[in-house]
């Protein structure tokens, strides 16, 4: 029994260790069976990712061309995350996506930052296989993972779970070895054994409870796999018939691009030309392979875009833009595009890309061109036509004119002549306006039919009209067209020249003057009633000579001037007295001018008798000569009684002014005043006998004609009158620029002295002002009708004075005549402005004023020499 104990508890250990280490087996076995199962799903799901949602996008990508392009790339990566989502779906703790940087790009759930994941990352991508397994410990975090790297696009994709549930049975730690040392102890041992077999017993109840739970675990998760398998079968049919459709719809695309006249250019937002169509290369010839180049490089040879390009315009707006481009299409031919750009956005409203639509428009505009010149011709035609255009309705409205119509019509514009109604408001006689329209709507046309219209002015135009109807498609009559020409003149014309026929008529039956015409051999082959009585020959008598043979045109010096016109065609006059070939004497006043009759020169020969007036203007020559006398003997005498007046004045003066010095002291306040009066008398007498003599200088002395600068002769006024002007407080402005006349410089001179001094002497205002210039400078000057068509200037000097009254305008230029008391104003003799009327007209001028009282004055005149 001993023996048996003893065998018993030594062997106790073994059975335990045995025990423990079938029971280690056990779960170490069961857990690498379900940790192979897990990686044979994740290797599958992993597998089926890459191929389904990576690849197969990238190679639809690479299909397209578009693997190059940024923006479909990153299109594409978004749908590839958001399959990982969907595969990922609770099946594993981790769905991770590494660029080729090590940048983590996708992580299905919280990212933990260790170095650890990113060394799992560069082991997958540094390994040959195309599946890498292994484990990761993060944390006490046991990690089962798979991985796979993708090298089109440098993806290292991670597929990870939590092992600790897989490894959980391992986690049992072994059971300590039980020391047994005495016989009494064997009681314990095997109460220990039985406590171990109990510890083993639960430990293997919790095993199968863990077994089922993780084959429960396991059949969720394959059921869940089977699930997403069904998804992702699903999922592939409907990309294996997006896919398709996708090929239709590229097929669809290409044969639409291709069939689109048009040159079409795709282009990423980078500018890269992504796709083109035949149309395309072919505007563009020398530039082939255009896809995957730069659009600035290939059709603008820039580095950079243009700014002003449509393209840059639109994928910066957002918005479809326009415009239109020149150039060369060939050396010696310029073409035109007209390039329309359409932005392109991704779903999420980003801007991707433009779409460029380039037409050639080159025939196009040569047709607008040709269109527009054909136009503008027309208008210049219809415009500038001389003859006036009227569309109008059947009722007469006016719907289009051009613009010679409104000008011959009198209205100011065509809108305005376009307001009327032709029948109511053009047409004088209704009636007969009304029956050409219906004759007109009848026949189609009417030609050169003869109208009185009405212009604007009630003025009547008298026209010639050619008028035709207007039908549309369906051959109904819509307008009436009327084409006019104004013969107002024509009639006229035909008008004067009746009249002028029956003037001629008259002319050469009139008993005033006689008319004669000779041929160029000098033969007389008409002449009028007049001439025949002047001469005192019959008509026939006067038609059988010949002025070549004539004396009394030899001796008159008319035969000369009759060979002469005939010569060079130019009139001339001659006075002659002659003795007829037909014994009369005549005074006559001769009028030769050359005529043509059947391309021949004729002479045509007036002749007026004027015996009468030649004895009556000997007669006023003489009487004119007597007049000159007597005005000369006046002259001299009124010289001479002044001269000798003024000595027995200044002897009356001086002999006053000694009586007041000499005798002044005895004399009273009267005499003192009579005294005084006396010599005031006597200087007043003085300078009116002064007065008198400078005017009858004035019409003795010759005048010294010559050209004078009146800008000098108005100075040097000023100048002598500077010491007044500053007295005064007067202001002269000569606010022209005067011209160079004909004249006496002393004599305008003293013409202009007596007008400014007159100017500043007659104002009684704090600020005198005058003003000097010529009239047509100063269109605000008022002008004499008889005198506004002068050659001369008309000169004026202007004040802000006094002015004169209206009934004592026509007084102020008589000799001594004064409009005010004797000292007032500082007195004056009153020959001032007579004195300047007599040097006007020495100058065969005009002087005359326009004056208002308290309103100043203007004095006008003109100086045309002697």
């Amino acid at each position: 029994m001993k023996l048996q104990t003893k065998i018993s508890v030594s062997i106790l250990p073994l059975v335990a260790l045995v025990i423990f280490a079938f029971g280690a087996w056990s779960v170490i076995t069961s857990t690498r069976g379900i940790h192979d199962a897990v990686y044979q799903v994740f290797q599958q799901a992993l597998q089926n990712y890459v191929e389904d949602s990576v690849s197969d996008k990238y190679q639809t990508l690479v299909k397209h061309g578009l693997a190059d392009v940024e923006s479909f790339v990153e299109s594409y990566q978004k749908i590839s995350f958001s399959d990982a989502d969907k595969i990922h779906h609770n099946k594993t703790d981790y769905m991770m996506i590494f660029g080729a940087a090590g940048e983590r790009l996708y992580c299905s759930k919280k990212y933990e930052d260790s170095a650890a994941w990113l060394a799992v990352a560069e082991t997958i991508k540094a390994s040959p296989d195309d599946y890498v397994k292994g484990h990761l410990t993060i944390e006490s975090n046991n990690q089962i993972y798979i991985g796979h790297f993708f090298a089109p696009w440098q993806w290292t994709i991670i597929y990870a779970v939590s092992g600790d549930e897989l490894m959980a049975p391992a986690r049992i730690k072994p059971l300590k070895q039980i020391d047994v040392s005495t016989r009494d102890e064997l009681g314990n041992l095997a109460r220990a054994m039985e406590s171990m077999a109990e510890t083993i017993q639960t430990h293997r109840q919790e095993k199968e409870n863990w077994q089922e739970h993780l084959e429960a675990e396991i059949e969720k998760r394959t059921s869940d796999l089977q699930e997403s398998n069904r998804s992702l079968n699903m999922a592939i049919q409907l990309r294996d018939e997006i896919n398709a459709k996708l090929t239709e719809n590229e097929h669809f695309l290409r044969v639409v691009l291709e069939s689109i006249q048009d040159g079409i250019c795709v282009m990423d937002s980078q500018f890269k030309i992504v796709r083109v169509n035949t149309a395309m290369n072919q505007m563009y010839p020398n530039k082939r392979l255009l896809e995957g180049k730069k659009c600035f490089e290939v059709y603008h040879n820039r580095s950079e875009p243009c700014p002003v390009c449509v393209g840059f315009g639109s994928l910066n707006s957002g918005t479809m833009e326009k415009s239109e481009l020149r150039y060369m299409a060939s050396e010696d031919r310029e073409g035109a595009l007209e390039i329309f750009a359409f932005p392109m956005q991704d779903d999420e409203g980003k801007k991707i890309g433009v779409v460029e639509y380039v037409r050639d428009i080159t025939e196009q505009k040569k047709m607008e061109k040709a269109l527009r010149e054909s136009e503008e011709k027309f208008r210049r035609i219809f415009e500038t036509m001389q003859d006036g255009y009227l569309l109008t309705t059947c009722d007469g409205d006016i719907l289009l004119a051009n613009p010679s119509a409104a000008k011959r019509l009198g209205y100011d514009s065509v809108d305005d002549l376009m307001t009327k109604n032709i029948i109511q408001d053009i047409h004088i006689d209704r009636e007969t306006a009304e029956t050409l329209r219906k004759r007109l709507i009848k026949m189609g046309v009417v030609e050169a039919y003869s109208l009185s219209l009405k212009r604007k002015d009630g003025a009547i135009l008298f026209a010639d009209c050619n008028l035709q109807v207007v039908k549309d498609s369906t051959g109904k009559t819509t307008a009436i067209e009327t084409v006019f020409r104004d013969i107002t003149k024509q009639k006229q014309i035909l008008q004067e020249i009746i009249e002028t026929q029956e003037l001629n008529e008259r002319i050469t039956s009139s008993p005033s003057m006689g008319i004669a015409v000779y041929e160029e051999t000098g033969q007389c082959i008409f002449a009028n009633e007049t001439m025949l009585i002047l001469i005192g020959a019959s008509r026939e008598e006067c038609l059988l000579q010949n002025f070549n043979a004539i004396d009394s045109w030899k001796k008159s010096g008319l035969h000369e001037k009759a060979n002469a016109v005939l010569a060079d065609g130019c009139e001339r006059d001659n006075q002659v007295h002659v003795i007829s070939s037909f014994k009369k004497e005549l005074w006559i006043n001769c009028k030769l001018t050359r005529l043509y009759k059947n391309k021949r020169p004729h002479l045509l020969l007036f002749v007026e008798d004027i015996s009468e007036k030649t004895k009556i203007l000997a007669q006023l020559e003489e009487r004119n000569r007597a007049l000159e006398r007597s005005n000369k003997e006046l002259d001299d005498f009124s010289y001479i009684a002044s001269h000798d007046m003024k000595e027995p004045l200044r002897g009356i003066a001086n002999y006053s002014m000694f009586l007041m010095e000499d005798y002044g002291t005895i004399l009273d306040e009267d005499g003192k005043s009579k005294l005084e009066t006396l010599v005031r008398l006597c200087k007043r007498e003085e300078s009116l006998i002064d007065s008198l003599l400078y005017y009858s200088k004035v019409g003795r002395t010759e005048l010294a004609i010559k050209p004078v600068d009146l800008n000098i002769a108005v100075n040097n006024v000023i100048d002598r009158i500077i010491p007044s002007i500053s007295e005064k407080g007067a202001d002269i402005h000569i606010i022209h620029t005067l011209p160079t006349v004909e004249c006496d410089e002393a004599r305008v001179g003293e013409l202009f002295y007596n007008l400014v001094t007159n100017a500043i002497k007659y104002n009684d205002n704090d600020l005198k002002r005058v003003e000097i210039g010529i009239v047509k400078d100063d269109p605000c000057t008022g002008l004499k009708p008889h005198l506004s068509d002068s050659d001369h200037p008309v000169f004026f000097v202007r004040d802000n004075g006094i002015g004169i009254r209206e009934k004592h305008i026509g007084k102020i230029f008589s000799i001594f005549k004064r409009l005010h008391g004797r000292d007032k104003y500082g007195g004056g003799t009153g020959a001032g402005l007579t004195i300047v009327e007599k040097i006007i007209k020495r100058h065969k001028g005009t002087i005359w004023v326009e004056s208002k009282e308290g309103k100043g004055s203007t004095f006008y005149f003109t100086l045309k020499g002697e």
